[in-house]
């Protein structure tokens, strides 16, 4: 809405301003914009998370849980402190524990970084992608791949003193797959094994199943119900290979302590759709996906099949997109989705504004809140505790480059 003048007349009493009535509907109509936007525009209420020197800061994982009487925020997200590039050799996955009552900065942990030897040596000169991370019991799961292969490291968060946790050595990880002659087998998981995967589940040996860097990803947490756990093995050919590549549904069914591959989200040997930064929501018993490019997928079955649905309508970007069940007091389960939007800043066409929509079905999205930020606002990642809902992203608050920092704000 544009501004409404009002007009004081040309003397006092004269008749010739703004009448009461009319003025009134005009204070009232500007007053409500302002409360609609607040916390809105350049996002006042977020907090910024990441260290003060990191020139490039990204691909943000929050968790939010509760150790003894502290209740903990730890966010892991990629950090590169010498170039302000993504894909260099010197970025390292970060760890960081806070508070949340006072988000006071706690510890921090380099979890991943090229060349690191903690029990296996990570490759020196293959770049790290994506880290995430995920709480089973008292044990923190991490996980973050290089070009080939996706490692692992595990944390007992069982103290309550975060300064006393140490992380465990890194192993390669393994998840249940089919070797070459369709036994279920548990394989590192690796490019090769993957490749050997899916040759015989597809029954084909496409030359886009090679190369391909695993990683184990939903934007936020898996996505639960009674007995099994879901999330997605995404088989990206971003820095190995340039043909597309499957994203495959993981179950677990031991609350994340081991996963078994299921079935691929949207891919076929006929129409080879590539499902790229898939997260997972439950609605009810289905497993719903949506992708960066807004496919909506579905499983009745816990990921073995997947049908396609209708594309999310409101996500006309949907770059990076987080869903997670949420189930606020004396409420039903929602599922909350959060989406890039088109630019709401007039002239700038790049990634400013982020929506966060409940949904019943994944069809009808309903706006609780929205994220416009004067240059960029990206990677957004969900996660909640007790009444609260609370978002992390990437956005730029040094410069007027794409991503520099990570901030959290809360969303309800």
């Amino acid at each position: 809405m544009s501004r409404q003048a009002i007009y004081l007349g040309a003397a006092a009493n004269d008749g010739s301003g703004t009448d009461l009535r009319t003025l009134l509907g005009q204070i009232n109509d500007m007053t409500t914009e302002i409360y609609e936007l607040r916390g809105k525009i350049l996002d006042l209420s977020a907090v910024t998370l990441n260290d003060a020197d990191d020139l490039y800061a990204h691909e943000s994982n929050i968790v939010i849980t509760k150790v003894g009487n502290n209740i903990f925020l730890l966010l892991l997200y990629m950090s590169n402190k010498v170039v302000s590039t993504e894909w260099q050799t010197t970025a390292k996955a970060v760890l960081k524990v806070f508070n949340l009552a006072t988000m006071a900065y706690i510890t921090k942990f380099d979890l991943f970084y090229p060349g690191l030897s903690a029990g296996v040596t990570m490759d020196a000169d293959k770049e790290i992608n994506a880290p995430r991370m995920y709480v089973t019991g008292t044990t923190l799961k991490c996980f973050c791949p290089n070009t080939a292969t996706l490692y692992t490291r595990d944390i007992d968060i069982s103290g309550s003193d975060p300064t006393a946790w140490s992380p465990g050595n890194i192993s390669i990880a393994q998840m249940t797959m089919k070797d070459s002659g369709g036994n279920n087998v548990l394989a590192n998981v690796t490019s090769a094994n993957i490749q050997t995967h899916l040759n015989y589940v597809f029954g084909d040996s496409a030359a886009n199943y090679a190369n391909l860097m695993p990683l184990f990803r939903n934007l936020d947490s898996p996505a639960k119900m009674t007995g099994y756990w879901h999330a997605t093995l995404e088989c990206t050919s971003e820095r190995s290979h340039n043909l597309d590549y499957p994203t495959i549904a993981v179950v677990s069914t031991d609350l994340g302590v081991s996963w078994t591959l299921a079935g691929a989200i949207g891919y076929t040997t006929s129409n080879r759709v590539k499902c790229i930064e898939t997260s997972l929501v439950m609605i009810g018993t289905v497993v719903h996906a949506i992708t960066r490019n807004g496919y909506h997928y579905y499983s009745s079955n816990h990921g073995a099949t997947w049908a396609a649905t209708s594309v999310i309508p409101q996500s006309t970007l949907s770059s990076k997109p987080s869903a997670i069940n949420f189930t606020p007091y004396g409420s039903s389960v929602l599922a909350i989705v959060a989406v890039s939007l088109q630019s709401d800043i007039t002239g700038n066409s790049n990634r400013t504004t982020l929506g966060i929509y409940s949904t019943p079905d994944m069809a009808t999205l309903t706006e609780i809140h929205k994220i416009v930020t004067q240059n960029y606002c990206h990677y957004p990642c969900l996660a909640y505790y007790g009444n609260c809902l609370y978002m992390s992203y990437t956005k730029a608050l040094k410069s007027n480059s794409d991503r520099d920092s990570i901030v959290i704000t809360r969303i309800i």
